[in-house]
């Protein structure tokens, strides 16, 4: 799937890891980033429109999704895809 690359967008998961938001794309997970682990290094990572990332467990999901950039990425996704 094409991924728009944006501006990157630093984030914290709910476990404490470091990540950046890198993209947005037209499915269930409208940003697309990647997150980096002491045990994994740096793992790529999708998260739907309320911060729950794809297939992973909790710990990787954003700690706070109503931050002012991340509202800004999913708005800006929602209206890039006609959502």
């Amino acid at each position: 799937m094409a991924v728009i690359q944006i501006e990157h967008i630093e984030i914290t998961t709910k476990g404490g890891y470091p990540g950046m938001i890198t993209g947005l794309q037209d499915d269930q997970d409208l940003l697309v980033g990647y997150v980096t682990t002491p045990a994994s290094g740096k793992i790529r990572i999708q998260w739907n429109d309320y911060g729950k990332a794809r297939n992973q467990t909790d710990k990787f999901d954003l700690q706070n999704n109503k931050e002012d950039d991340v509202v800004e990425a999913v708005d800006t996704a929602k209206k890039i895809f006609h959502r």
